[in-house]
């Protein structure tokens, strides 16, 4: 029993933040799926995809780095903003860019979140990091309680963002309803 808790307190201890988001085969921090979407050509998942963008995001104009309607891929860049609960630093501004693909195709679309750096930003303070450089983050950024804290709120937002791109892309939001 002692040996239980021991390991019960101990483990945690041991995992790292990174363990929170998915790495791909290189060692990059990368959310991808494709999903199957009954009854949707290319053409109208392609459209559902650019609505998500204007949707999603403040400016689907400034995120959209890419429309190709040839290849039905819409590309953009997306920011999230990141807020701690200590008041230390709190002017600063904590952000996390990445990019956004969505692949189109009769029946099913493919989408890949990859590319995620952290932007600090502040009157004395201007920095960034890829999230892959977990160790400066922690020395030099964030600090240890902070940095897991940083990798659990993407985990959060990011995993509630896929949540509203499969709503739009599966034609359940308001915006791609008949009006």
């Amino acid at each position: 029993m002692i040996r239980i808790l021991t390991l019960l307190f101990f483990v945690p201890l041991f995992c790292s933040a990174q363990d929170v988001l998915p790495k791909n085969v290189e060692g990059k921090y990368e959310f991808t799926e494709v999903v199957n979407v009954d009854s949707a050509n290319a053409d109208k998942l392609y459209s559902r995809a650019k609505i998500f963008i204007v949707d999603a995001f403040k400016s689907g104009k400034d995120v959209t780095q890419l429309n190709d309607d040839a290849s039905k891929t819409v590309i953009g860049k997306g920011i999230i903003q990141i807020s701690f609960k200590s008041l230390i630093g709190s002017a600063d501004k904590k952000l996390v860019n990445f990019k956004l693909t969505i692949q189109c195709k009769d029946g099913r679309y493919k989408y890949t979140l990859t590319n995620f750096v952290l932007e600090m930003i502040g009157p004395n303070y201007n920095d960034s990091a890829p999230l892959e450089d977990e160790e400066r983050i922690k020395k030099h950024m964030l600090g240890k309680k902070q940095t897991a804290e940083l990798f659990d709120q993407l985990n959060e937002k990011i995993k509630a963002l896929i949540t509203n791109l499969k709503n739009t892309m599966a034609g359940k939001t308001s915006s791609t309803k008949d009006w």
